[in-house]
């Protein structure tokens, strides 16, 4: 009989744990609850700094001055006020592309720590159009 009494326990703990979750993934911010255009600016900014200044990522002199001088394609998914996932991506020549995501506050007094770079050449062959799927920009 415990170990029914604890198994509907934990069940219980679960489903209320998962309606949380639910509930998060359906937020809808207001445009007080979304980034500024100068939040966004900053953020960017931000990740041109350490960007440019790695020593790990293999940039060439015109990949760096396209990050310089042009702004990345940004999404943001929001999961709270000014919290969610950010994906930056710039494109270069020969289907090279930066991104930059990171996932949490997107405060920019205290700028995201998490924050992964990747780097990644070629594009995919026979690629579909993201319309099909009901993705836009």
């Amino acid at each position: 009989m415990k170990r029914i009494a604890f198994c509907l326990l934990i069940l219980a703990a679960g489903l209320g744990l998962v309606s949380c979750a639910r509930e998060r993934l359906s937020f809808e911010p207001t445009e007080a609850e979304r980034l500024t255009q100068k939040e966004k600016f900053a953020l960017i900014d931000y990740v041109r700094g350490f960007v440019l200044s790695s020593k790990k990522l293999k940039l060439t002199a015109e990949e760096k001055d396209i990050i310089r001088k042009t702004d990345p394609k940004v999404r943001i998914h929001y999961t709270a006020p000014k919290e969610g996932r950010l994906n930056m991506v710039w494109e270069f020549k020969a289907g090279r592309t930066l991104s930059a995501l990171c996932n949490g506050p997107l405060q920019t007094r205290n700028n995201p720590t998490d924050w992964q770079i990747n780097l990644t050449s070629g594009r995919r062959i026979n690629a579909e159009d993201p319309a099909l799927y009901g993705i836009t920009d």
